[in-house]
């Protein structure tokens, strides 16, 4: 009221961005259901099963390890078909044995089998598709609006991401009922570090040419080159330190004492070679 204005302030944190593989799918997926395994078996669990109510009780399930079983359940849908289909196949009527003698089989079990597939998979696979994908799709409607949620889900369909979620249905399943059968989850490290590694290319550390300026305290560099066999001592002394410090010869070492104070070393590769390998701190 009278005029004032409240400013309100949004902070978007940016973190770093991951690489989402295979392995990094198996990796999260593995230590989750690992974990929501070991959940299933502690004493908290059975002690909420029996305070929580029903409405409260099938949300806790369904939020933690309902959605874990539901993907156990859905990962194992296709091989209890394939067992079922070859059951019905192996116990076909066989008009050659007595026992089959009372019975009518009008119908082979490879047709009854094919009706009942080509039902299952024929227009209600969609029906299937869009049911497992009306959580997010009245997500996206409550918090956007309508248009936000149909684009969602248009693109999960037009990219075929329900193949992926087969891939993560097979992880979960497999990784939660060996935790409950056999136990003995732990830590798994997905990686909370540095996105990238820092790694030499080849071998150790080269360089093309390196170049370094030495103080000569108390030494006038001038007057030092009027003096040819004093000169050629020095250098050869900087020659001889420098190039015991690099770990290279010292034909690759230059000194140029041209200046007042300093002295000017180069380091450049040997004949033959492209980089220059320093083996040693030249600081020290």
């Amino acid at each position: 009221g009278q005029g004032r204005t409240i400013h309100h302030c949004e902070y978007f944190h940016l973190a770093k961005g991951r690489d989402l593989g295979f392995n990094a799918v198996l990796g999260f997926f593995s230590k989750l259901s690992n974990g929501t395994g070991e959940q299933i078996l502690t004493r908290q669990m059975l002690r909420l099963s029996h305070v929580l109510q029903l409405p409260e009780a099938l949300t806790f399930y369904y939020a933690h390890a309902g959605y874990y079983i539901t993907q156990y359940l859905i990962s194992m849908a296709m091989p209890i078909t394939v067992f079922t289909w070859l059951l019905v196949l192996c116990g076909d009527c066989n008009s050659a044995l007595r026992a089959f003698s009372d019975v009518r089989c009008e119908v082979p079990a490879a047709e009854a089998m094919a009706m009942m597939l080509a039902t299952w998979y024929s227009i209600y696979i969609f029906f299937f598709l869009i049911a497992t994908s009306l959580p997010l799709f009245a997500e996206i409607w409550m918090e956007r609006n309508f248009g936000s949620a149909l684009k969602r889900w248009f693109l999960q369909m037009v990219t075929c991401s329900f193949l992926l979620f087969i891939f993560q249905a097979k992880i979960i399943g497999f990784y939660i009922m060996a935790e409950i059968r056999q136990g003995g989850a732990s830590y798994v490290a997905t990686g909370r570090g540095l996105p990238t590694d820092r790694r030499e290319f080849v071998g150790a550390p080269s360089f093309v040419a390196f170049r370094l300026a030495l103080s000569l305290f108390g030494i006038d560099v001038g007057k030092l080159c009027e003096q040819a066999d004093l000169h050629e001592s020095v250098v050869r002394c900087i020659k001889a330190t420098v190039s015991s410090k690099a770990g290279v010869d010292a034909d690759c070492v230059s000194v140029d004492l041209s200046g007042s104070t300093r002295a000017m070393v180069s380091i450049s590769p040997p004949a033959g070679a492209a980089t220059l390998p320093i083996k040693a701190k030249l600081g020290s």
